[in-house]
């Protein structure tokens, strides 16, 4: 089944867009434009693998929104979870699970872009070709279809949390009660349940709840009142609950089932990508754990994050300079790590994009060549040549700056270095194994900033 069959979607209109619908679902997120061209950029120049790697932009951005739908249906439940004490576990999995879904998703994405690389003359097109091809991929996959995603996390979050709650008042009330859709213009999905009342406890709530159909507004609630008959049809293929909605959220802590397409329809069988998304997701959880530590920059914000453990010597300095590089480069996430203390532990002063970075305080064009040598010997990949700290405002030979970076043949082409940014006067540019050799091109880039 396609996605836009599955999530009733005529025109490509999410389903729960009904101008008369009382109180209708809102969309309250943005999918960022940068980081969809970025991961475009890394998809086209094949920095990684799509079928057996996971683009991290994507996935933290789609993660990211998942977190905050389930968020916003839990703060709108009339009982409220502790995040702290009882609920703690049941929260955290919540996300954890958002993560295996967003992951998922991530790798359909990707790959349905990917698949759109090639033309038919068998080359690859050029990536302003591919861009308007695959302009209705994306279309769907950060707009329709997650808006659709993103209102059905919202609404089986608030479920979720209503159903712990039901949970925990059973010795008063007992039983549960179907309640009718809030929709002006109601399916007929589940007009057979309306009103059904059963044991909180009875196997019919595990094959039918409010929020197993794509656009569901049906409710829950407790009561004492008497149990009542089944009715009929109730184990009939058209009552049963939609792909990727087959499970309990209030249980299990899923939002969406494995049932959905992104598990079972991908571009590899399950069994051989459950294995690569477990391995991501683990990293990138310990990534986000290890983020808690850290803060923001007041100046250049979540670009620039800062280790309470950093190095208190080159503290400034670092700040200087990142916030220099925040702000000359838009895709740029920055973060001054922690100073470990313990001899052997090499300590480079930054982390760019998820590289090791350090940075040279020069005070001349000479000392380029020992900055490239005792960062890498700290095992850095990114340079940082920052003339600030002793010449801001002075003139620096940008031929010899040109030539000292040229010298630097093996390090760009064996993949020891990936980058190098220097830094002059409040402005920087990138030097990379494209243009490292090229003297009068880096001469040209500084010139141009003023460097």
């Amino acid at each position: 089944m396609g996605l836009n069959n599955l999530y009733q979607l005529p025109g490509y209109v999410p389903h729960f867009h009904n101008e008369n619908d009382d109180k209708p679902v809102s969309v309250s997120f943005s999918f960022d434009d940068d980081v969809l061209k970025a991961a475009m950029r890394r998809l086209y120049e094949k920095k990684y693998n799509p079928l057996t790697e996971i683009d991290e932009g994507l996935f933290n951005e789609f993660w990211d929104i998942y977190n905050q739908a389930a968020d916003d249906g839990l703060n709108d439940a009339p009982v409220k979870l502790d995040y702290r004490d009882k609920d703690a576990d049941f929260y955290d999995e919540l996300r954890y699970n958002n993560s295996v879904f967003a992951a998922f998703k991530t790798h359909r994405f990707q790959n349905d872009m990917a698949s759109l690389l090639i033309g038919e003359d068998g080359k690859l097109k050029s990536f302003a070709e591919w861009e308007r091809d695959t302009e209705s991929i994306r279309d769907h996959h950060v707009r329709h279809w997650l808006e659709t995603e993103y209102n059905t996390a919202v609404r089986r979050a608030h479920l979720a949390a209503e159903w712990r709650q039901f949970e925990r008042e059973k010795d008063i009330l007992p039983n549960l009660e179907w309640i009718e859709t809030t929709a002006v213009t109601p399916g007929k999905d589940h007009m057979p349940f309306w009103g059904v009342i059963r044991s909180i406890d009875d196997t019919f709530w595990s094959k039918h709840r409010p929020g197993d159909r794509w656009g569901c507004k049906c409710g829950l609630r407790s009561t004492d009142k008497p149990v009542t008959p089944l009715p009929p049809g109730v184990d009939d293929p058209e009552n049963a609950p939609a792909p990727g909605l087959t499970n309990n959220p209030g249980k299990d802590a899923m939002l969406f089932s494995f049932s959905h397409p992104y598990f079972v329809l991908g571009y590899l069988a399950y069994k051989k990508l459950k294995p690569i998304i477990e391995k991501f997701v683990k990293r990138q959880v310990e990534k986000r754990r290890e983020l808690k530590a850290y803060k923001q920059d007041e100046k250049a914000g979540k670009k620039l994050l800062v280790h309470p453990d950093a190095d208190r010597v080159e503290l400034q300095d670092n700040i200087r300079a990142g916030r220099i590089l925040a702000e000359n480069f838009r895709r740029m996430n920055i973060k001054i790590r922690e100073h470990v203390r313990k001899e052997g532990v090499k300590n480079p002063e930054y982390e760019i994009n998820g590289y090791l970075a350090d940075a040279k305080r020069v005070q001349s064009p000479n000392g380029i060549t020992r900055g490239f040598i005792t960062a890498k010997e700290q095992g850095a990949q990114i340079v940082v040549i920052d003339f600030d700290k002793h010449l801001y405002g002075e003139k620096v030979s940008r031929k010899d700056i040109a030539k000292r970076i040229s010298w630097r043949h093996d390090d760009f082409e064996d993949g020891t270095i990936k980058e190098c940014y220097i830094i002059h006067n409040g402005k920087a540019i990138r030097v990379t194994k494209k243009n490292y050799g090229d003297r009068d091109w880096i001469e040209k880039a500084l010139k141009k900033l003023g460097m």
